[in-house]
């Protein structure tokens, strides 16, 4: 990612792009105006820590971000209700923080941040992401034994069939919370 950012940024030699733990950025305390992050908080473990660290390197007033997106409330249109609901269910499962965007306003207040603002949207997606995201980890549920084989088979030929006949429709959840340090 870091390569890609670098060629998109090619005419904008003032960009500078460094790998780093998020709970020790190399930066010095108050470097920045702002920070923001998105679809981070979905895997980290010490969340808090986090964005205390986001609060030392930003200055005092400025602002930091935090956007996140809900995967256990991704919404697939789907005539099979309960399978649906299972094979989302499981797809959560398989990440650290499935219920990340809920959770940041609680978060951001836990790391004292001030003035907390809350906006909430969703983005729709095609297929061809639907399957990058979800039948990937369907398929190792499968491998792994926590769901049959044939109900992702089931899950996912559906999908195909609504999105041959124009019908295939999801819609991720996220939360965007940002507040004053």
């Amino acid at each position: 990612m870091i390569e890609v950012a670098k060629r998109r940024a090619r005419n904008r030699p003032e960009f500078e792009f460094r790998i780093a733990d998020a709970c020790a950025i190399p930066y010095p305390d108050g470097f920045f105006d702002a920070a923001r992050t998105e679809r981070l908080f979905l895997y980290l473990p010490n969340r808090v820590a986090v964005i205390r660290e986001l609060k030392r390197v930003v200055k005092t007033g400025g602002r930091v971000c935090l956007i996140d997106t809900d995967i256990d409330s991704t919404a697939i249109y789907s005539t099979k209700h309960t399978l649906t609901r299972k094979m989302t269910s499981i797809v959560a499962a398989s990440m650290p923080n499935p219920n990340s965007a809920r959770e940041l306003p609680a978060l951001a207040r836990q790391a004292g941040l001030r003035d907390i603002k809350i906006e909430t949207f969703a983005v729709s997606t095609p297929h061809e992401f639907f399957l990058r995201v979800m039948a990937g980890s369907l398929s190792k549920a499968a491998e792994d034994g926590i769901v049959p084989r044939s109900e992702v088979e089931e899950f996912l030929a559906e999908q195909s069939s609504l999105h041959a006949n124009g019908d295939f429709f999801q819609a991720w959840l996220f939360v965007l919370v940002s507040g004053t340090v």
